[in-house]
C-alpha cells in the first residue's frame, strides 16, 4: 500500500447469540417426533410403574378409604390406557380446569357430608387433584411433576406404615425409575 493511505482490516463480524426457536406445541408434547414410538411408550410405562408402586405403598398402610383407593384406582386405570394407547396422552387445557373443579366440588361435599373430618378429606383432594395430573400429563415438566407425585406417595407410604409390602414397593418403584 502507499504512501498517505490508511489500510483497514475487516474485523470480523461479532458472534451474535441466537436462542433456538420456539418448538411448536405439537413437538413439545412427550412423543410427537422427539423419540421413536417403541421409547416413548417404554417411558410411559416405566413412569406407570412408578406411580402404581407409589400408589401400592400408600395403599398397603391402611390408612387410605375406599373412597381414596377409587379415585387414584380410576386414575390409575385412565394413565394405563393411555400408555399403551387407547386413550389419547393428556388432557385438553379444558379437561384440565374441569377436572380440578370436580374436584374442587367433591372437596366441598367430603368434608361437610362424606367424611366429616377436614384432614381427610383435604387427602382425598389431594389424592383426586395428583389423578387429575397423572391424567393430565403430556410433557416433560408435567411427567415430572407424576414422578414427585409418585415419590411422594412412595414416602409417604413408608412414613405411616413401613413393612415389608413397602419395601417391595420401594424396590419395583427404584426398577421403574431405573428403567
Amino acid at each position: 500500500m502507499g504512501r498517505g493511505t490508511l489500510e483497514t482490516k475487516a474485523s470480523p463480524a461479532p458472534r451474535v447469540f441466537t436462542h433456538p426457536r420456539p418448538a411448536s406445541h405439537a413437538s413439545i408434547q412427550t412423543g410427537a417426533g422427539r423419540h421413536p414410538k417403541s421409547v416413548e411408550a417404554f417411558y410411559q410405562l416405566s413412569l406407570l410403574g412408578m406411580v402404581v408402586f407409589g400408589y401400592a405403598s400408600l395403599a398397603a398402610s391402611g390408612y387410605l378409604g375406599p373412597i381414596s383407593l377409587i379415585i387414584c384406582g380410576a386414575a390409575i386405570l385412565v394413565r394405563f390406557l393411555m400408555a399403551v394407547g387407547v386413550l389419547p396422552l393428556g388432557l385438553s387445557g379444558t379437561g384440565l380446569m374441569i377436572g380440578c373443579l370436580i374436584s374442587l366440588l367433591f372437596f366441598m361435599v367430603d368434608a361437610p357430608l362424606v367424611t366429616r373430618h377436614l384432614p381427610v378429606a383435604a387427602v382425598h383432594l389431594g389424592l383426586a387433584l395428583a389423578g387429575v395430573r397423572l391424567i393430565s400429563a403430556r410433557n416433560d415438566r408435567d411427567t415430572f411433576h407424576v414422578q414427585i407425585v409418585a415419590l411422594v406417595s412412595l414416602v409417604l407410604g413408608g412414613i405411616v406404615g413401613p413393612g415389608p409390602v413397602f419395601f417391595l414397593c420401594m424396590g419395583g418403584f427404584t426398577l421403574a425409575a431405573v428403567a
